[in-house]
């Protein structure tokens, strides 16, 4: 992965930070705002860095930020920001990044600064921690995360509580299955429902059905104190592993959070469907909901959309209440 690394200094603090990063970094340029700049278009990682003076960041990231503004939003981007004051450092992000970009990021850290034109040694001034922390979620090796999976066949698994209170606090009611017919699938050979954990370390959930020629992802969601480290991009590319077509379905992009969410699919090489989906309703009472289809490597075909339809509302979607199952 190519890495697009831009700073913006009056101290030399952004500078000297940028060149630490570097050093962890593979494949990476780094470039001073001031001058010219490759097409950022080239790289899959993007990271700006910059100085803080009275709650603004310096002229050269802030228009680098504004005029590439729809190209960050397709990248992993991270931002880091070297100021002295450290109550002034959210101020500074509310008011100079974007608030797409801010939901967007991977990560914003402040490394601390140190005054203009006066002369620090040895980065006392650094905060080590923050950079550490700031490495771990944009660093691309994938040896910095070591992802396993745990499938659940049986709600009697002491995991299975947690993961169920994730799932619903991830969802909207009218999008969840009811508990009877959660469990029920569990017993299904097609249905996997899988624990993603990083280490000893549960980092969320992938419940999806498995056929011959594709697999459909029903709910997919991360733990919210573990988000931005990637998770959930290196469990879709495990799943992609399996080399069959990965269907999902999203909310038509509207807001902020169901634009952020499509960016997410794309930049994880999925791709959105033109059909008109309605998913059935979970719950008697309720009316379908319109979703978009996205799908990977590529687009469906007609006869692949109707194929992932009929067995949506045939299997997926049979026995869904208590009284309808056995």
């Amino acid at each position: 992965m190519k890495t697009l690394l831009l700073y913006a200094t009056k101290s030399g603090a952004a500078r000297e930070c940028a060149e630490l990063l570097a050093k962890e970094l593979t494949d990476c340029t780094v470039c001073d705002l001031r001058h010219a700049i490759p097409n950022p278009e080239l790289f899959d990682t993007i990271i700006v860095g910059s100085g803080i003076r009275f709650a603004k960041i310096y002229k050269p990231a802030a228009k680098f930020i504004q005029q590439y503004k729809n190209v960050l939003l397709t990248k992993s981007v991270s931002f880091y920001f070297c100021n002295c004051e450290t109550e002034t450092f959210q101020n500074a992000v509310e008011k100079n990044i974007p608030k797409e970009l801010l939901m967007h990021a991977d990560c914003i850290k402040s490394f601390g600064g140190k005054m203009p034109f006066k002369k620090a040694q040895n980065m006392n001034w650094l905060k080590t921690e923050n950079k550490d922390a700031f490495l771990k979620a944009v660093l691309p090796d994938k040896e910095k995360i070591k992802l396993n999976f745990k499938r659940l066949t049986s709600a009697e698994d002491a995991m299975y509580p947690a993961a169920m209170a994730l799932y619903a606090m991830s969802f909207p009611a009218h999008e969840q299955r009811e508990e009877a017919s959660q469990k029920k699938i569990l017993e299904c050979s097609q249905y996997h429902f899988d624990l993603i954990y990083d280490g000893n370390d549960f980092a969320g959930v992938i419940l999806y059905w498995e056929t011959e020629n594709f697999i459909y992802v029903e709910h997919f969601c991360i733990n919210p104190k573990m988000r931005n480290r990637r998770y959930g991009q290196r469990a879709l590319e495990w799943l992609g592993k399996k080399e069959k077509t990965i269907i999902l379905e999203i909310d038509p992009p509207s807001d902020d959070i169901s634009i952020h969410r499509k960016s997410f699919y794309e930049r994880c090489g999925f791709k959105e469907n033109a059909f008109s989906h309605v998913h059935p309703p979970y719950h008697k009472g309720n009316t379908g909901h319109e979703l978009v289809i996205m799908s990977s490597p590529g687009t469906l075909s007609p006869e692949d959309y109707e194929s992932f339809h009929s067995y949506l509302n045939h299997t997926v979607m049979n026995g869904l209440f208590p009284a309808d199952m056995p």
